[in-house]
């Protein structure tokens, strides 16, 4: 769990253990900023309630291959009178990964796991940041996971991020169990839809680990494997206007330089164009269905404010045969290899 275990209420980690603990599987815990005591006066004091039901809040194991460090990059502050969270490590934890990297061989592949992401989130205290990344940048085998903003992106880190080793530095947002926040109109179950801003279905990924390399799929909750890409595109299209009717595809796990293509039926793949400053369409409208609810007449918890989505393609239709029912089919390919699929049926009248 990449931190947020709960939501401020401390009291629950027992019978959350309780439950988690019927999985039957060991569980490692990253804190986050949801996990710790907003009453304390100071970032040492702030994690006592989940380091005496846990233990140390940042530590290291090795699994085969592959050495995990867990990172805790919550700092408790005090600005004034007010209380707050930035993201930063106290030095004694610095110093713990230092130490901690040096006994580790440069064949085994390093996972670091925090709370707050490297990038795109809450700002963080330099130059803390900046020696991370250097001890991190030491290792030739690195990638890190974080969770925090309820989206799921891959962030392949470069000197723009301040990342200065000798290539990209793999960065994972992983996708949340809540999505955003239980958030959204509940099913037949009475469980909300909670789609991410970004319009990821809420869901966990799987890692996969081979010596130093590794793969993430993505798993949306309560759906098969193969749920991947969301077409979003009309069910039916008059036949006068089919060549002129646009379409997304939104894949959820792909890379920032996945290649995506399309095809109706069985034609010739066509690559997509990755879209500029646009949020997810499904995501958009069911935001805008619930503004006219709001603030006093929503049944639910309202959804997160949708973000643009970095992981969304568009395409236009083109050489539309004939009238009657198409399938348009979505492949993208990462860069490792891994090849994500979707479809949707439409039909031209």
């Amino acid at each position: 769990t990449l931190g947020d275990i709960l939501f401020d209420d401390l009291s629950l980690f027992d019978s959350y253990n309780r439950t988690i603990g019927k999985i039957g599987i060991p569980w490692y815990n990253v804190i986050g900023n949801h996990d710790i005591n907003y009453a304390a006066e100071t970032d040492e004091l702030s994690d006592e309630t989940y380091e005496r039901v846990y233990g140390p809040a940042y530590f290291s194991f090795n699994y085969g291959a592959v050495h995990f460090v867990v990172v805790d990059d919550i700092h408790w502050m005090k600005d004034g009178e007010k209380k707050l969270y930035r993201s930063g490590l106290s030095e004694k934890q610095l110093t713990f990964i230092e130490n901690d990297l040096k006994y580790v061989p440069q064949d085994h592949l390093v996972v670091a796991m925090m709370h707050i992401p490297l990038v795109k989130s809450t700002p963080w205290l330099e130059p803390r940041r900046e020696r991370l990344l250097r001890l991190l940048e030491s290792r030739e085998h690195c990638i890190s996971l974080a969770g925090h903003t309820h989206h799921h992106e891959h962030v392949m880190m470069t000197q723009t991020d301040g990342w200065k080793g000798p290539k990209a530095h793999h960065h994972i947002i992983n996708v949340t169990v809540c999505g955003a926040w239980w958030s959204g109109k509940p099913d037949e179950h009475g469980i909300p839809h909670t789609t991410c801003a970004d319009g990821t279905p809420n869901g966990y990924t799987v890692m996969h680990f081979d010596g130093v390399q590794y793969l993430l799929d993505y798993r949306a909750a309560r759906r098969g494997a193969d749920e991947q890409i969301r077409i979003t595109a009309p069910e039916v299209v008059a036949l006068s206007n089919a060549e002129a009717q646009e379409f997304r595809a939104n894949v959820f796990n792909a890379f920032p330089d996945a290649v995506v293509e399309w095809r109706l039926n069985d034609g010739e793949w066509t690559a997509m164009l990755k879209t500029v400053n646009e949020t997810d369409p499904l995501f958009q409208a069911l935001f805008d269905e619930e503004q006219p609810m709001l603030p006093d007449h929503l049944p639910w918890r309202k959804l997160a404010k949708p973000m643009v989505c970095p992981h969304l393609w568009k395409a236009r239709l083109t050489a539309i045969p004939q009238k009657g029912t198409h399938l348009i089919q979505v492949r993208a390919t990462n860069s490792n290899g891994q090849i994500l699929k979707g479809e949707r049926i439409i039909r031209i009248e």
